[in-house]
């Protein structure tokens, strides 16, 4: 029979082997995660390929170790079907966000191609890629044949003003090399702008504008008033152009502002 002591010392040496193997685990998970240029349609030439390359490269020191992936495919018009509608681009309008809400499961799918990992077992690994994969997919079958999907770092951080602003610069249809590469271009600005922080805001929203202007309103009928004033000086309404107060040598206006005050009620209670 083990001694209590022989007991503690495989214990400790059965927790330090799993703690290693949980390391392991968790390195294998970030290592395996590499850019991914597959383009089967050949839209790009070698040298918008390299471009690519270098963004990625130059997105290894952002804090949010964010990726973009550029997949071109030519899949059968159904194949997306299981993965995404268009509710929310029908009902909210087409944007970057609304579109990312409607094909955000397209992640897994096609990260599945690239990344040989179990969604029950590999959890570290399937949130890592939600976390950090920003996915250009473009495929002619699909109803917007650009569609940029990005990561849900991403996605928290592209508030409602920021979503206004990015989305005008993606072209949603264009198959181009050169559209691919504005699309890359606009995803890796927007990150190096706002995802190269621990701490990540999603920036403003539609009532923090409301808020900004009405306090601008404010500020410039303050304004506007002021100058009015400056320009129109007050003066006593019933007071006569002609009276001597006008004269600059006039230094009695005490007096007959109290003389005012004391007698302005008479008469009217008789």
């Amino acid at each position: 029979m083990m001694s209590g002591h022989h007991l503690t010392k495989y214990f400790i040496l059965l927790l330090t082997f799993f703690c290693m193997l949980v390391g392991v685990k968790s390195v294998d998970a970030s290592s395996i995660i590499k850019p991914v240029i597959y383009d089967s349609l050949h839209l790009l030439t070698p040298a918008e390929k390299e471009h690519i390359k270098d963004v990625n490269k130059k997105l290894q020191k952002n804090k949010q170790h964010q990726q973009i992936w550029v997949v071109t495919l030519n899949k059968p018009g159904n194949t997306y079907s299981f993965y995404m509608d268009y509710n929310s681009t029908e009902d909210g309008g087409l944007s970057l966000n609304t579109l990312n809400d409607d094909a955000a499961s397209l992640t897994d799918y096609i990260s599945h191609k690239f990344i040989k990992y179990n969604n029950d077992s590999d959890l570290s690994t399937k949130q890592l890629i939600s976390d950090r994969v920003n996915i250009v997919l473009v495929d002619p079958s699909l109803k917007y044949k650009v569609i940029p999907i990005t990561s849900q770092t991403f996605h928290l951080a592209n508030g409602e003003v920021r979503n206004l602003l990015i989305s005008p610069k993606l072209d949603f249809q264009d198959m181009s090399g050169k559209n691919i590469i504005n699309t890359v271009d606009v995803l890796d600005t927007f990150i190096n702008q706002h995802l190269n922080s621990e701490d990540l805001s999603p920036g403003l929203f539609f009532s923090d504008v409301d808020v900004v202007i009405f306090g601008l309103i404010i500020v410039l009928i303050i304004t506007w008033h002021h100058y009015w004033r400056k320009k129109h000086p007050k003066r006593i309404r019933w007071e006569d152009p002609d009276s001597p107060r006008n004269d600059p040598g006039y230094d009695n206006g005490y007096m007959d502002g109290y003389y005012i005050g004391m007698h302005e009620d008479d008469g009217k209670d008789k």
